[in-house]
């Protein structure tokens, strides 16, 4: 007992006087990447198909990840959704296509503990054009970047406080 109050009694100056290192800083994205985007309206038919697909990359996290939503054969509708947010292949990361081109991309990311969602919101300037077979999709709408990226710059960072599903 005599040597751990010894011992205690030693390093208990050193344990109070050693400075606690804080925790490594943060960097919450300011902007990501849209890459490859393109959306196809399928005409009415038992085969076409409507979709929307692209590739999202964020530096800041590190996340690279496709995002795609397929309507069901046949249904002639756009791929729009103003009201749903969908999953991409990495799940941190979810979108919505609305109208007008609009594209929301919403992504989760942890730092030091705490949870952050942080939300871009971009109008598409799109090609469209009518298509026709032998294309793969056939007859319908295709619409595409005229380039091959858009920054989205315009972010909003928000701190999770409560653990509400997001989406």
């Amino acid at each position: 007992m005599q040597l751990l109050l010894t011992t205690l009694l030693t390093f208990l100056p050193l344990i109070l006087t050693t400075p606690i290192s804080p925790r490594a800083a943060c960097t919450p994205p300011t902007s990501f990447q849209i890459n490859s985007f393109g959306a196809f309206t399928a005409a009415p038919g038992p085969t076409g198909v409507s979709f929307v697909a692209f590739t999202f990359l964020d530096s800041a996290t590190g996340i690279d990840t496709s995002c795609e939503r397929q309507l069901p054969p046949g249904s002639g509708r756009s791929p729009e959704d103003p009201d749903h947010y969908y999953a991409c292949n990495n799940t941190a990361v979810h979108f919505l296509y609305g109208t007008g081109n609009l594209l929301s991309v919403r992504e989760r990311f942890t730092c030091n503990g705490a949870k952050y969602l942080v939300t871009g919101n971009t109008t598409l300037s799109l090609d469209c054009i009518p298509t026709e077979p032998p294309i793969p999709s056939g007859f319908g709408t295709l619409c595409d970047f005229p380039v091959l990226s858009e920054d989205v710059t315009h972010v909003n960072v928000t701190r999770i406080h409560k653990h509400p599903h997001p989406y």
